[in-house]
């Protein structure tokens, strides 16, 4: 049997500017929930408070440096 991977087209422009997007939204809901999070499950995943305000304060079209490629 074939792998369904091997069978998917790559997508056109238009599909690589929407997946972007949709990307940079889910960036964005990360973001938010990470703003949400109390002092002891920052600790929890290696983050000060301060790392988290400011990763959540990033605006959503400015993407980690390996997004850009």
């Amino acid at each position: 049997m074939q792998d369904i991977r091997t069978r998917i087209l790559p997508l056109p422009r238009s599909g690589q500017f929407f997946s972007k997007i949709v990307a940079m939204i889910r960036l964005a809901r990360q973001r938010r929930a990470l703003a949400a999070l109390d002092d002891h499950q920052l600790r929890d995943i290696g983050l000060t408070p301060e790392d988290a305000r400011q990763e959540a304060e990033r605006q959503f079209w400015d993407v980690p440096n390996h997004w850009r490629g």
